[in-house]
C-alpha cells in the first residue's frame, strides 16, 4: 500500500468500506452530519450509518436517492470515478482526501 493507500481506496476501491469512505468524505465536504445527509436523501439514518461504516452496500433505491439528493454520479459512489462530478466538488473531495491521512495521524498522537 502506498503512503496514500487510503486515497487510492477512496478514488478506486469497490469494497463496501471504500463506498462508505467515499460517502463519508462527500458528506463531510458538503457539511452535513450523518442524520442530515440521510434525511435529505430520504434514507433511514441507521441504514445510512451501516452503509457509511462499510457494513453494507447501498441498495439501488438508496444509491439513486443519494445521487439524486446530492447530484452525484453512481460511478463516483460505487467505483470512485470522480470524472462526472462537478469540478468544485471533485476538487474539494480530492483536497479533503489528500489531507485525511495527516489529520488521522494528528488525531492518533
Amino acid at each position: 500500500m502506498s503512503a496514500d493507500g487510503d486515497n487510492d481506496e477512496i478514488f478506486g476501491g469497490r469494497s463496501a468500506k471504500a463506498v462508505g469512505d467515499r460517502l463519508r468524505l462527500t458528506r463531510e465536504v458538503l457539511g452535513f452530519n450523518q442524520k442530515e445527509f440521510a434525511n435529505r436523501a430520504s434514507i433511514a439514518a441507521n441504514t445510512y450509518n451501516m452503509i457509511e461504516k462499510g457494513k453494507n452496500y447501498p441498495s439501488i433505491t438508496a444509491l439513486w436517492s443519494i445521487c439524486d439528493a446530492y447530484q452525484l454520479d453512481p460511478n463516483w459512489v460505487l467505483a470512485g470515478d470522480h470524472g462526472s462530478l462537478k469540478y468544485d466538488l471533485a476538487h474539494s473531495l480530492y483536497q479533503a482526501a489528500k489531507l485525511r491521512p495527516r489529520y488521522q495521524e494528528m488525531r492518533n498522537q
